[in-house]
């Protein structure tokens, strides 16, 4: 029997839903024995979801901003406010171009907090962990914090597993063949795609650049031993990646990453009864209607693109649940059920589920291939547009552009995919495939957290490339070097062979010739 680890969860202060996710995994740990500590920071966009019910210990802790410095995303109570950012995630998010360079601020805050807070870093010592889980994005000093109390890393990401700081890792993502990280590209590029591709690449390495030096600041301060953040980074000992290749592309992979995509899916359960009666009483199925909780307000959403949906609703036979606030909708159809919140998760497990309209998030597109519902997407930031791509490309959904919405868009996109068979077929191959797996993602994060637990590190799984510029890496040092010499020593044999031949064409005499001897004979 393993021993009981006392493990360690540290997010950066945006987590969305990685907080909930790692909750979960943190959960099934317990189930095993462990004790897991988990270290958040409040989202004011949360604050009507439930109240926590979990075995996991929660330390929230508000966020400390005493210069007013990041006042535009941290309230006044110590809350991270993304939706400020409302509009601007709407229209522009979607591309890593239009990042708000000023939310830098708020990496400030988290290592000031993480790393020269030592009453913290006391609080956790003293609690004697085994091992750190690090939700990896913008989470620079929360690594640091991990190693700096001499714990092995497990990390976890939540997107594709590209740009940010998987760019230190030593998985290898060509812009060849592997679209960048709010691309929105799917994996066949034509020249001038990978043209942007490319540049997307180095938007993004600039971009993580500046965030790492921000981190780099306050790690070389406290703990200058850890060398930096992009070491860290490469140094982890497991990543825990929450996707898989039924909605991801395949890419090289190194030997400690791992894909465990959708960890959070459950069993279903019985639907309450108020969901229960209005889907089992919907004769040609239903469709549900959910734009996530991360990043925006449903105040942020332009009113002809809620009147495009409702009146497409109001002319299908299907019936509809809607995750969204009433107050905001023009009219309600009759068919149409609007509700603040919904058991997601039952509701894709019921049978009589048809469509999935989604904004894509991974862990919905997740959910909703697991339970075979094909997906209607509405990209709006992040990673969103680059899952919108992969749903299509995959064959199990259509896609909207949102900024192109109208009722006749809608009902034709519903229509389609609920009549046509071969999005249904698709979607059930893939959730075929999945079950056919040896084990489930939990069943797979957990044997790796544990075994990184009784070992203490997986050096073995690391590849030896850290100290590797890109140049040594594809060995372009090596093969400029001998093509150097061997040039060099071709244009030396080249030169000697032309002296070698001027020498013998002047010095080896010239005989007579029959024409000489003829011409001597006639004078004698």
């Amino acid at each position: 029997m393993l021993e009981s680890a006392n493990i360690l969860i540290l997010h950066p202060i945006f987590s969305g839903s990685h907080d909930l996710v790692l909750r979960t995994v943190g959960e099934q740990l317990i189930d095993r024995g462990h004790n897991v500590t988990q270290i958040r920071f409040p989202q004011k966009h949360y604050k009507k979801a439930a109240p926590l019910n979990t075995r996991v210990n929660v330390l929230t802790l508000p966020i400390k901003d005493e210069g007013n410095t990041c006042s535009r995303y941290i309230s006044a109570e110590g809350e991270f406010d993304i939706n400020q950012l409302g509009n601007m995630i709407w229209n522009e998010l979607d591309s890593p171009r239009h990042i708000p360079y000023d939310i830098y601020c708020s990496t400030h805050l988290h290592c000031k907090m993480l790393i020269q807070d030592k009453e913290i870093f006391n609080q956790l010592k003293a609690q004697h962990f085994d091992i750190a889980i690090v939700d990896l994005i913008a989470n620079e000093c929360g690594l640091a914090l991990a190693r700096a109390l001499g714990l092995p890393v497990v990390t976890f990401w939540g997107f594709g597993y590209q740009g940010g700081e998987v760019m230190y890792t030593s998985n290898f993502n060509p812009a060849s063949i592997v679209p960048a990280f709010m691309s929105g590209l799917d994996r066949n590029m034509n020249f001038l795609q990978k043209s942007m591709n490319l540049g997307l690449y180095y938007i993004h390495y600039v971009l993580q650049s500046w965030q790492g030096s921000i981190a780099d600041i306050y790690i070389q301060e406290s703990y200058p031993e850890l060398i930096g953040s992009s070491h860290l980074v490469h140094n982890i000992d497991m990543a825990l990646v929450n996707i898989n290749f039924f909605v991801d592309y395949p890419r090289l992979l190194a030997p400690n990453t791992k894909y465990v995509g959708a960890m959070h899916i459950k069993r279903v359960t019985k639907l309450p009864k108020r969901f229960l009666d209005f889907v089992e009483g919907a004769e040609h199925g239903v469709v549900l209607f959910s734009l996530g909780f991360t990043g925006f307000l449903p105040k942020d959403i332009p009113r002809q693109v809620m009147d495009g949906f409702l009146d497409a609703f109001a002319n299908i036979p299907q019936r509809v649940i809607m995750r969204f606030d009433p107050d905001v909708l023009s009219y309600i159809p009759d068919n149409v059920m609007v509700v603040d919140w919904m058991p997601q998760i039952d509701l894709l497990g019921h049978n009589n589920t048809v469509l999935f309209i989604s904004h894509c998030g991974m862990n919905g597109v997740s959910e909703s291939l697991f339970y075979r519902v094909p997906i209607l997407g509405m990209p709006i930031f992040a990673d969103q547009t680059d899952n919108a791509a992969k749903i299509k490309d995959r064959g199990i959904g259509l896609v909207l552009d949102r900024h192109n919405i109208n009722a006749e868009e809608v009902f034709y996109n519903i229509k389609e995919i609920t009549n046509n068979p071969k999005y249904r077929k698709k979607v059930d191959l893939y959730a075929d495939l999945w079950r056919e797996e040896r084990f489930t993602p939990m069943e797979e994060a957990i044997y790796w957290i544990e075994l990184l637990h009784k070992y203490g590190n997986f050096d073995h799984l690391r590849i030896n490339d850290g100290d590797l510029s890109l140049i040594q890496y594809l060995c372009l040092d090596v093969i400029f070097f001998w093509g150097f010499f061997a040039l060099a020593l071709l244009v030396t044999l080249a030169h000697f062979t032309r002296l070698l031949l001027r020498h013998l064409k002047t010095n080896v005499p010239m005989n007579d010739t029959p024409e000489k001897n003829n011409n001597h004979k006639k004078m004698k």
